[in-house]
């Protein structure tokens, strides 16, 4: 049994030694490149930074955020729209106005928005949303006693 460990132990040294030998050699570096994400920056100068006027934050949770336009509050009755942004590529993005007492889901019939807020650029549906925990941690009303069955959230222990 030991003679034949030894016998494997030899051959293997010596595959590797040929394969070696035999292999060319590459003398050339390769440098890997890695790109660091900015993390969502839920600060007020960027939230108003990717919004295009000063601005409220009503919330902002992971790569969401939830804000009101000082523009708009200033002109509102009820103030019940809410602007949505997205984090990506190191800014926010705006992608839909949403009514601050619905809940914020898929085919909650949120209006879908692209560019600055200024530009008023709407396109059909909200095609986007943030996860259940953003969401819930987000908005409000989804954490609502009425609508934690709807939305799957944790009740807010204040309502």
């Amino acid at each position: 049994m030991k003679v034949l460990r030894i016998l494997v132990l030899t051959v293997t040294i010596a595959g590797l030694t040929s394969c070696s030998a035999s292999s060319t050699s590459d003398t050339s570096t390769t440098a890997t490149t890695v790109a660091a994400v900015a993390a969502p920056d839920c600060s007020k100068a960027a939230i108003e930074m990717g919004v295009g006027e000063p601005t409220d934050i009503f919330n902002c949770s992971g790569d969401w955020a939830a804000i009101q336009p000082n523009s708009y509050v200033g002109s509102c009755n009820e103030c019940e729209s809410v602007w949505l942004y997205k984090w990506e590529a190191g800014a926010w993005n705006l992608k839909g106005v949403a009514n601050q007492y619905g809940t914020l889901m898929p085919n909650g019939g949120n209006m879908g928005m692209t560019g600055l807020l200024k530009d008023k650029i709407y396109t059909e549906n909200l095609t986007e949303y943030p996860s259940q925990e953003v969401a819930c941690e987000l908005w409000p009303t989804n954490r609502y006693p009425e609508n934690v069955s709807l939305t799957g959230c944790s009740p807010d222990p204040e309502m």
